[in-house]
């Protein structure tokens, strides 16, 4: 069964879309990516889930492609509990904007949630640029999940993605 790394993070972490505002739920990873770029998966995508007081969603996904380690990673990969049901702090809390790449532009389309029960009506906030993580920190995630844990790309069905 693979592991389950929850990161607990400072409540107050928020996005502002469109006149909204929505708090930092929890974030995660698949491998590979659940979006392409040019009909291409990444290495991997990290999914900051944020919610609003109505229950609504926003995802700011972030691809990861292959190349320089990743320092923020690193620290994270440090904490990574090696058996099931077992957790680790970190030593150091992270800031989650350090995961998301400098350049802050993205597309924007609405669609559901990549996982059961797959829930209608949630903003995706995809950043344009990726960040890197290095083939061994790429290895490890791989390793933590067991196997691939992406959803396959979905047809638009009319949807319109904004940049």
């Amino acid at each position: 069964a693979p592991y389950k790394a929850i990161v607990r993070h400072a409540k107050g972490s928020t996005v502002g879309h469109l006149g909204a505002t929505y708090e930092l739920k929890q974030f995660h990873f698949h491998s590979p990516s659940e979006h392409q770029r040019n009909g291409r998966n990444a290495a991997a995508e990290i999914h900051f889930v944020h919610g609003d007081p109505e229950g609504n969603l926003a995802v700011i996904g972030v691809l990861v492609e292959e190349g320089a380690a990743h320092p923020t990673i690193s620290r994270l990969w440090e904490s990574l509990p090696t058996e099931e049901g077992k957790t680790n702090g970190l030593g150091q809390p992270i800031n989650a904007a350090d995961l998301l790449p400098k350049a802050r532009e993205y597309y924007f389309y609405q669609g559901s949630l990549t996982t059961p029960p797959c829930t209608e009506g949630v903003r995706w906030l995809v950043m344009k640029e990726s960040i890197t993580m290095s083939p061994d920190q790429i290895a490890a995630l791989k390793r933590a999940l067991h196997h691939d844990n992406n959803r396959p790309v979905q047809p638009l069905y009319g949807r319109v993605v904004f940049e």
